[in-house]
């Protein structure tokens, strides 16, 4: 892995921290959560921070989550839709 491909961010409550996720994210990936960090005003690290902002939005509600994501989920697979390819392209 060259020094290109290791663009490294960070996001976290540094008082209350004990437990730390290294997740690996496609470029459009990336680029789409680094755009929404920098729309909600985010300087520093927006990605990793915009990440960290959705998962703590998640996890606040995560029994409805789970339930729209099943519905979302039952849908597109009737419609024929492959989730797992949903940002390619953007």
């Amino acid at each position: 892995m060259n020094a290109r491909n290791r663009k490294i961010e960070y996001a976290c409550d540094m008082v209350e921290s004990n437990f730390w996720v290294h997740i690996g994210l496609l470029r459009n990936q990336r680029a789409l959560l680094t755009k929404t960090g920098k729309r909600w005003g985010i300087k520093k690290n927006p990605c990793a921070n915009a990440a960290w902002i959705l998962i703590m939005l998640a996890l606040a509600d995560l029994p409805s989550i789970e339930q729209r994501w099943r519905q979302s989920e039952a849908y597109a697979e009737a419609e024929g839709f492959d989730l797992s390819r949903y940002l390619d392209g953007m």
